[in-house]
C-alpha cells in the first residue's frame, strides 16, 4: 500500500487553477523530488497535501486513508508532517520549547523526542537556544526535527535549501541522508537544485504550470530532460517509468 497518494488534485487560488488534475504516489521509505520553475505550483500542491487549503478536486490519501477532509491540524496525528518554506519557528522560544510544542501537540512522548534528538545530533546542542539566533542552517534542522518528533509515516519538505548558504545546504543534505538510509519515512522534497534533487532522491517529478510534465528515477533521466521539462522546453510529457 502507498504511504501517499494524491488523485487528480486540482488547487485554485480564486479564478487562478495553481494545479491541474495531479497525480501521484509515493511508497513507504522512498524519497521523492519535487522540482520546477517558481510559479510551477509545487508550493500549493504541498499545502493541499498538508491540508492548508483546500483541492478544487480530487482527493488525498494518506496509508490508503481519506484525508481530504481531515484539516491540517489533524493530519500529523495520521502521520502526515510539514517543514513549510521559510521554518516558521517559534523566534522567541527557545529549541527545546519550539520541538515540545510539537511533541504536546501529538501526543508524543519523550522516548520520541529522544529518538529525534539522537538522530539530529546538532538539534541537541542548540536545545537552550532561543530560536531566533540560529543561523538559517540550524533552524532548518530544528523545523525537521519539530516535524520529525511527531513520527511521521510521511514528510512533506517545502524549499528546503531556499536563503541557505551552500555550507548549510551541506549540512540539511546530510541531516537528509541520515533519515533516508534510516527508512522510517517516505520524504516528499520540494527543491529548486536540480543537481541536489536528483543526487538525493530515489525519484523525481517535474512540475509546469501545474502540471506533472516529467517523472522518472535520476538514473533513467539526464540533467538536460530535467532541465527542459523545468523551463518548458520538452517535447510533450516524456514521461519514464
Amino acid at each position: 500500500m502507498s504511504a501517499l497518494a494524491v488523485e487528480a488534485i486540482t488547487s485554485r487560488h480564486g479564478l487562478l487553477t495553481a494545479v491541474h488534475g495531479v497525480s501521484l504516489t509515493i511508497e513507504p521509505g522512498e524519497v521523492l523530488a519535487v522540482v520546477g520553475a517558481n510559479g510551477a505550483g509545487k508550493t500549493t500542491l504541498f499545502r493541499t497535501i498538508a491540508g492548508l487549503h483546500r483541492p478544487a478536486e480530487g482527493a488525498v490519501f494518506l496509508g490508503g486513508i481519506d484525508i481530504t477532509d481531515v484539516p491540517a491540524y489533524g493530519r500529523p496525528h495520521l502521520g502526515l508532517s510539514m517543514v513549510p518554506e521559510g521554518r516558521r519557528l517559534f523566534t522567541n522560544m527557545t529549541v527545546r520549547e519550539n520541538i515540545q510544542i510539537a511533541c504536546e501537540q501529538t501526543g508524543r512522548s519523550r522516548k520520541t523526542f529522544g529518538a529525534v534528538l539522537d538522530a539530529l545530533p546538532v538539534v541537541r546542542t542548540l536545545l537552550g537556544k532561543p530560536a531566533g539566533g540560529l543561523s538559517g542552517g540550524q533552524r532548518q534542522a530544528v523545523a525537521i526535527a519539530r516535524a520529525l518528533v511527531t513520527a511521521p509515516r510521511v514528510l512533506l519538505l517545502d524549499e528546503v535549501s531556499l536563503g541557505l548558504s551552500p555550507a548549510a545546504i551541506d549540512t540539511v543534505y546530510e541531516t537528509l541522508a541520515a533519515l533516508k538510509l534510516g527508512g522510517e519515512a517516505a520524504m516528499v522534497v520540494v527543491e529548486q537544485d536540480l543537481d541536489r534533487a536528483m543526487g538525493f532522491c530515489d525519484r523525481l517529478v517535474c512540475m509546469l504550470e501545474g502540471k506533472i510534465v516529467l517523472e522518472g528515477k535520476p538514473k533513467d533521466l539526464t540533467r538536460e530532460e530535467v532541465s527542459q521539462a523545468y523551463f518548458g522546453l520538452h517535447k510533450g510529457s516524456n514521461a519514464h517509468a
